[in-house]
């Protein structure tokens, strides 16, 4: 049985164009919600699978260059002081959120936002 002191984070795939223009889609619909969009102690409310990893892993993620992000449409029924609540989430590395916040710029810019 493996612990959960012996899972490593798997590195990303770089995104792929089709993936940039998907989750730069939803970030100006505001259907997506990025770590980066909450505090630091709301972390494990929001995005409720972090409260099952290990403190070994904490480290590493910390230590990472990963992100985590949950769809809006997937969130639960209910918030904690406005947060969505998500049971799954996703993981993006920061090289590749920059390169759908850039893409996000992009759309804002064409339509006039």
């Amino acid at each position: 049985m493996i612990s959960y002191e012996e899972v490593s984070l798997l590195p990303n795939e770089p995104l792929t164009t089709e993936e940039v223009d998907r989750i730069a889609k939803l970030m100006y619909k505001n259907k997506i919600f990025f770590t980066n969009q909450c505090n630091s102690f709301e972390l494990l409310t929001v995005f409720a699978p972090l409260i099952f990893i290990s403190k070994v892993l904490s480290k590493k993620i910390k230590q990472s260059n990963i992100m985590f992000y949950g769809l809006m449409d997937e969130s639960g029924p209910r918030s904690v002081n406005g947060l969505p609540i998500f049971h799954t989430i996703y993981q993006i590395n920061t090289a590749d959120f920059n390169r759908c916040f850039s893409r996000y710029n992009e759309i804002k810019e064409l339509l006039g936002d």
